[in-house]
């Protein structure tokens, strides 16, 4: 190579070494055409170009239509998709000889073998170099050979590429082929489904949404619906939710309508905390449900419906529905359904403070998850454990847990469980008296929620926020907060009552208020007794312990000291967000 070649390959280049490789090799190959062609292309696609260019064109169009399959591909699916090329193992040697293409050591489609691309940006130019009309028949081609050689195992894969043809087709005619389009739509429907066994949330919804688009048939919108649903987008799932409901009754798919209204139901308490419109939903969803043989859909229903029973604290409902929901899901031998009905039973236990029962369900919730091998089981499970961990005293295993949890949820794409870690390690933060740390995390909490508009699990939120800020000695904004939480919390949320009022209480007595910050504190503590959730009476009965000392009234002091120290938990400086 010239010397000036050469310097000006080094400078183009730019420290790139598949630039150098690649020109290298395109001069090379040149040779038999003639002398080394001297001009060097300006960038890496170009000079990749050029050396596609130099292919046999039967060698360049088995290599296009690789390219639309995939950076791997299969023989079997390249031989389908090039019925006009002879020799179709020839091409593919000397494909691999000139170094394109690379052997892959394992195929993921039994019997056949499989090819890569040496690199993506040699499959990227191959495909761009194709016309859009026939990359839009290979990819349909390349789905009809999946579809008759993997069936439904590669789903997704098939959905894709009728997705692109679809596209393709519809970026140069304007509309898709009906026929594209329906078969599309099902297979984008069937990997949706896939996807959601799989718990991959977001690539569901989106599979769901594609789906929509094509054929806004009952199936698609479902689909899209259950995966926002399993996400915890309540904005999505309240609009799609009640689309999915109103087809369903037209339709008369009673099932899918209840699991609508269920849907709906958790919006009405999780997003606006409507718990009189969430439990008129979920028991419309039971009566219909009650007819059906669906365990599923039926399980859902109970769960929900003591989650709004939980909510209003009526304790012998919540038992009720979540014993049922439990030999329910034993009978369909679903451990997965089975972890979800032990750790809301575990729950219950905990705010009772009955704390042994509390362990053997979460432990039972634990083993169950693993069986069932989801991860969003084994969040919920591990979720409960680590608060039953910290209400023991037990933080720092407990904080680990909690971390674990707000990874895992953010993995899955549920951010309503990222916020309930957060005010979890917040809590924590607060017991070991690291304040600021609390704040930071309680901020994130209802940055998250805030922006979503899930107005919920604010209340209480706001009110742990506010307690450390008043604590810090940023009274101003800790009354804000306070009064907002008190305003925010429903009629019917006790827990959010209680901890409005005792953060209120916490306000009161950084302003030197003492009179309202006992008055405050002793509502929230006669609201905690009333609830039966014995945990809730903790905050209250040590702010009141300690404004009573402050106060100089030792004896009443005593006897609250003394119920805390009934309630057999270490000491605490908040209650669990």
């Amino acid at each position: 190579m010239p010397a000036t070649l050469a310097g000006t390959v080094l400078e183009r280049a730019e420290g790139n070494p598949l630039f150098v490789e690649e020109t290298v090799r395109m001069l090379v190959e040149s040779r038999p055409a003639g002398r080394a062609g001297e001009r060097v292309p300006d960038t890496l696609q170009a000079l990749i170009a050029a050396r596609l260019d130099q292919l046999p064109p039967a060698a360049k169009a088995l290599l296009q239509r690789a390219a639309v399959i995939g950076r791997v591909f299969w023989r079997g699916a390249l031989e389908h998709l090039a019925p006009d090329l002879e020799d179709t193992s020839g091409l593919l040697d000397d494909l691999l000889q000139r170094e394109l293409l690379l052997r892959e050591a394992r195929s993921s489609i039994s019997g056949d073998v499989a090819y890569r691309f040496k690199h993506v940006l040699i499959r990227e130019v191959a495909y761009g170099s194709l016309a859009k009309l026939a990359r839009a028949r290979y990819h349909r081609r390349f789905a009809e050979w999946l579809a008759e050689r993997t069936g439904e195992e590669l789903i997704e894969i098939r959905a894709h590429h009728l997705g692109q043809a679809v596209d393709l087709l519809t970026e140069l005619e304007g509309a898709p082929p009906e026929e594209l389009a329906e078969e599309a739509a099902t297979a984008l429907v069937k990997a949706a489904k896939r996807a959601l066994a799989r718990e991959s949330y977001a690539n569901a919804r989106a599979l769901g949404l594609r789906a929509v688009e094509l054929r806004p048939t009952l199936g698609a919108r479902y689909a899209a619906a259950r995966a926002a649903w399993r996400m915890q987008d309540w904005a999505a799932v309240e609009v799609e939710m009640e689309k999915v409901r109103e087809q369903a009754g037209v339709q008369g798919e009673t099932v899918l309508e209840a699991l609508a209204l269920t849907a709906l139901g958790e919006v009405a308490l999780r997003r606006h905390g409507d718990p009189a419109a969430a439990r008129s939903l979920e028991d419309r969803a039971l009566e219909i449900l009650r007819g059906e043989q669906d365990s599923g859909a039926l399980f859902e229903a109970l769960v929900a419906r003591a989650t709004v029973a939980a909510w209003v604290s009526e304790l012998d409902e919540v038992v009720g529905f979540l014993e049922q929901a439990y030999q329910l899901a034993l009978g369909a031998g679903r451990p997965d359904l089975q972890t979800t009905a032990a750790q809301a039973l575990a729950q219950i236990h905990l705010v009772r403070l009955e704390l042994d029962e509390a362990e053997r369900l979460s432990v039972q919730a634990l083993g169950l998850a693993g069986e069932s091998k989801s991860l969003r089981a084994r969040t919920g499970a591990t979720l409960t454990y680590a608060s039953l961990l910290a209400a023991r005293g037990e933080l720092d295993e407990a904080e680990t847990l909690f971390e674990e949890v707000r990874t895992s949820a953010g993995e899955l794409g549920v951010e309503p469980a990222v916020a309930a870690a957060l005010g979890k390690l917040a809590w924590i933060a607060r017991r070991r008296g690291e304040r600021r740390q609390a704040e930071k995390l309680l901020r994130e909490a209802l940055r998250i929620l805030t922006a979503r508009g899930d107005r919920g699990p604010q209340p209480e939120l706001r009110a742990a926020l506010a307690e450390t800020l008043a604590d810090l000695g940023k009274i101003d904004e800790a009354e804000r907060l306070a009064l907002e939480a008190a305003a925010g919390a429903g009629a019917e949320d006790v827990s959010a009552r209680v901890a409005a009022a005792a953060a209120l209480g916490a306000v009161r007595a950084a302003q030197g208020r003492e009179e309202e910050a006992e008055e405050h504190l002793a509502s929230a503590d006669s609201l905690a007794r009333e609830s039966g959730f014995r945990l809730l009476e903790l905050e209250p009965a040590e702010r009141l312990a300690r404004l009573l000392r402050e106060r100089g009234r030792d004896e009443e002091a005593a006897r609250y000291e003394a119920r805390v120290a009934e309630l057999s938990l270490p000491s605490s400086t908040a209650r669990i967000a």
